[in-house]
């Protein structure tokens, strides 16, 4: 049986024409789900934590290129009464665009942490013929080029600052992703590694974040947090938690980051994360979706200020057919082990050139 292994976990989406361990999770007994790319050929299904095998024909079939399971099968599923609920209950979030088609008198979503969901999931990987151009993130090696010559003389500093996806919650190697099989690493984690790796340099890391914070909360702590050291890459991940922010407050925030942060380190660079999405249905959806272009403002005013566009990918994942439910750790706001990964593959390509 496979284990997480960071070389897989990190090979992009949009290069070649195998998507490893891909997830899905199945409503009902019988969900059929599309995947990223119609499926060409089947190499294996497992569940989530990679040490149980599904036998095609008996817990799934392929329609259509993509995957259905059989009712009767081995496969698990949530059931459509615990996902779907009809009242408000405690773990719960509106519905308020049913892309999904909820059934009738269904008005909430269940959520939950740890493993709540990833215990559904499969983990899917297969061939495909498909190429989308839209799932290719644009390099900005150039505003990092302090950041990688350190690299290159092997040695440098980074420095992760954010919400809850940043400090790696529910992926499912951390306590808030309930220290599961396959054990997968954080985002942030897997970019530090897969940098000292390929740069055979020693890099510091480390990783502030916190779990419900806001701009509010990144400002008012950047002395104790971020202007306490030096470092020479700061990845800023804030928006998440930024629903009802106002766009121009968003973009001062960020700025006085940015600027204190050069401040303290003249030859520093900062990698802006814009945020994904929350549950594209529900009414956690804000102002989420529109922080980019103000981080965007930011890359244009400044040289050494570089946007790793996770809303538009996290988009463009949504418009292939994916579903939320098949990338999300907790349902309303958190990337499951197979968006974490593409988490760290946008934030790898876009610092390096």
């Amino acid at each position: 049986m496979p284990n997480y292994d960071i070389k897989t976990y990190v090979k992009p989406i949009w290069e070649g024409d195998t998507i490893y361990y891909e997830t899905v999770l199945f409503v009902g007994e019988e969900d059929c789900a599309p995947l990223l790319f119609p499926i060409k050929e089947v190499v294996a299904v497992y569940n989530y934590g990679l040490d149980i095998e599904y036998v095609k024909g008996k817990d799934y079939e392929i329609i259509d290129g993509k995957i259905k399971r059989i009712k009767g099968g081995n496969a698990p599923y949530c059931p459509v009464d615990d996902y779907y609920l009809t009242e408000q209950a405690q773990y719960a979030i509106g519905i308020v665009n049913n892309r999904e088609r909820a059934p009738e008198g269904k008005k909430f979503f269940n959520f939950g942490e740890k493993d709540s969901f990833s215990k559904y999931q499969i983990a899917v990987t297969y061939r495909h013929d498909g190429e989308n151009s839209t799932l290719v993130p644009e390099s900005k090696g150039e505003r990092f080029s302090n950041f990688i010559n350190k690299l290159k003389k092997g040695k440098a500093s980074m420095l992760f600052f954010g919400d809850s996806i940043t400090y790696g919650c529910n992926s499912s190697g951390t306590p808030m992703g309930g220290m599961v099989k396959p054990f997968a690493e954080s985002y942030p984690v897997m970019v530090h590694k897969t940098l000292q790796d390929k740069y055979g340099a020693e890099i510091e890391y480390v990783n502030t974040a916190v779990g419900g914070w806001s701009t509010f909360n990144g400002v008012e702590a950047l002395d104790e947090r971020v202007l306490n050291r030096n470092y020479d890459l700061m990845v800023l991940a804030f928006g998440m938690n930024d629903g009802i922010t106002e766009l121009k407050t968003y973009y001062e925030r960020t700025e006085k980051m940015v600027l204190e942060f050069r401040k303290n380190n003249p030859d520093g660079e900062v990698l802006l994360v814009a945020t994904t999405y929350p549950n594209t249905e529900s009414d956690w959806v804000r102002n989420q979706p529109l922080f980019v272009d103000e981080l965007y403002k930011l890359e244009e005013k400044y040289s050494f200020v570089g946007v790793a566009d996770m809303t538009k990918m996290h988009y463009n994942l949504l418009e292939t057919g994916k579903r939320y439910r098949d990338m999300t750790g907790n349902n309303v706001n958190h990337p499951n082990d197979f968006l974490a990964r593409i988490y760290a593959q946008v934030v790898l390509k876009t610092i390096i050139k």
